[in-house]
């Protein structure tokens, strides 16, 4: 992958192989140090050997039920949200009915940068802008209503 953002099938191969050969860690030089993609490199490693125990565990159950197979899901490569849940604020369009008879106020352009980042889950777990109250606790005490810092 030093050129390309997809490993060929003699690098995935190379992998699964090493890994079954019970190596305990894997070193990338090129991919990394001067590869065009070293992160797209280091997430399909990461994807690699987390289908590699998923199929090993799969293998050591012989009688494992589609249901057990299904609780073995291999994890995101995404560091979980703030205050542990993703809040996105979108509604579909046939939900959000006609808006052309809504009254249009001007907003200055940060407000409506941050009505977008509150939209589309970036400053989870808000659910839109703060209260006096969350605001008095976010700057007295660096953290939400609820405790959230």
């Amino acid at each position: 992958m030093v050129t390309s953002s997809r490993p060929t099938r003699a690098e995935v191969n190379d992998i699964i192989n090493t890994l079954r050969d019970g190596a305990s860690g894997l070193i990338m030089a090129a991919e990394t140090a001067i590869g065009e993609n070293p992160v797209a490199c280091v997430a399909m490693i990461v994807k690699l050997i987390q289908e590699f125990e998923l199929q090993e565990s799969a293998n050591r159950n012989l009688r494992a039920t589609p249901s057990a197979l299904s609780s073995l899901r291999v994890a995101s490569l995404l560091i979980p949200p703030h205050g542990g849940h993703f809040v996105e604020q979108r509604i579909s369009a046939d939900r959000a009915g006609d808006s052309s008879k809504l009254a249009r106020i001007k907003v200055p352009a940060a407000s409506l940068i941050n009505a977008h980042l509150i939209a589309n889950g970036t400053y989870s777990p808000l659910m839109g802008f703060m209260g006096h109250d969350t605001l008095a606790s976010v700057l007295d005490h660096q953290c939400l209503l609820d405790g959230t810092a």
